[in-house]
C-alpha cells in the first residue's frame, strides 16, 4: 500500500475520532440539561436520541478507531511496544469497557423515562442511580479518549 492510502486511511482515523469525542460531548451535555430541567418528557426524548447516538454513532466509530489504528501502525511499521502505542491501545480498551456499561445505562434511563411520561409520573428514585452511574463511567470514557489524542499527537516515549 502506498503513502496515499496511508494519508486517506489517517484522514478516516482523525474524522472518526473527532465525531466520537464530540458526540459523546454532545450527548453528555444534553444528558445532563436535560436531567437538570427535570421535565419528564424532555428527559425521555433526550434520551431517546442519546440511545440512537450511542449505538449509531459512538460505538461504530470506536471500532473504526481500533481498525484505522491497527492498519496506520503497520502501514508506518511503528513499533508495536512503543510507550504511546501501548498506552493509546490500553486507554481505547478502557473507553471502550466505560461505553458499554454508559449504552446500557442510557437504555435504562431511556426506558425508565418512558414509562413515567407515559403514566405521567415524576421519574423514580432509582433514575438518579443511573444518572449517576453514566456520569462516572462516562467520565472514565471521555477522560481516556482526550488521553489517546494527547498521546496521538505527541507520541510520547515514556513518563
Amino acid at each position: 500500500m502506498g503513502s496515499m492510502t496511508y494519508f486517506v486511511i489517517k484522514l478516516i482515523h482523525i474524522t472518526s475520532s473527532t465525531i466520537l469525542l464530540w458526540t459523546a460531548v454532545g450527548s453528555a451535555f444534553f444528558m445532563i440539561l436535560a436531567g437538570r430541567l427535570r421535565d419528564v418528557d424532555l428527559i425521555h426524548q433526550t434520551a431517546r436520541f442519546v440511545v440512537i447516538a450511542d449505538r449509531v454513532v459512538i460505538a461504530p466509530a470506536l471500532l473504526l478507531q481500533l481498525g484505522t489504528g491497527c492498519t496506520l501502525v503497520y502501514l508506518a511499521g511503528f513499533q508495536l511496544m512503543d510507550f504511546w502505542l501501548v498506552s493509546a491501545l490500553g486507554l481505547l480498551i478502557v473507553a471502550g469497557a466505560c461505553w458499554i456499561p454508559v449504552m446500557q445505562t442510557h437504555t435504562a434511563m431511556r426506558n425508565m423515562s418512558a414509562e413515567a411520561d407515559k403514566a405521567e409520573h415524576p421519574l423514580p428514585d432509582d433514575y438518579q442511580r443511573l444518572d449517576q452511574r453514566w456520569m462516572m463511567f462516562g467520565t472514565v470514557a471521555l477522560a481516556a479518549i482526550g488521553l489517546i489524542f494527547y498521546l496521538m499527537v505527541f507520541k510520547p516515549h515514556g513518563l
